[in-house]
């Protein structure tokens, strides 16, 4: 092996490492054991269905899987459906998750962590833009 094999190795393995340490530094925290988290869904009307969830699950989507459905996405789980409601696409229908702060989530249900005692809203949205 040459020298500039071995820069362009060395190079390669210490990218690797920075990867993993912004990995390790920037994933979300879970925790574990019995959680109790609130979900309140907002629907097209304005009136609202609150749900009490127990799950041992550390994702958002452990909490609400009895009572939503969806797809995998490149940001985790996407719901397309809440107690029976579906979101129509075509009309740029779709349900965006909040935090108990009121923050629109980033993430999918399934990349969400979370604690016992927090809550959400699962709110029907029209239009894209936000």
């Amino acid at each position: 092996m040459n020298a500039k094999t071995k820069k362009m190795l060395l190079a390669f393995v210490c990218l690797l490492a920075a990867a993993l340490v912004i990995f390790l530094i920037t994933r979300p925290e879970t925790f574990a054991g019995k959680k109790n988290v609130t979900v309140t869904v907002v629907f097209a009307d304005g009136s609202e269905k609150v749900h009490q969830c127990t799950t041992k699950g550390k994702f958002l989507i452990d909490a609400i899987k009895d009572f939503v459905n969806g797809e995998d996405s490149s940001y985790g789980y996407f719901i397309t459906g809440v107690d029976g409601v579906e979101a129509d696409s075509s009309k740029e229908e779709w349900w965006c998750l909040y935090d108990g702060n009121g923050e629109m989530l980033m993430t999918g249900a399934s990349e969400t962590p979370i604690k016992n005692g927090d809550s959400y809203k699962i709110v029907f949205t029209v239009g894209y833009d936000f």
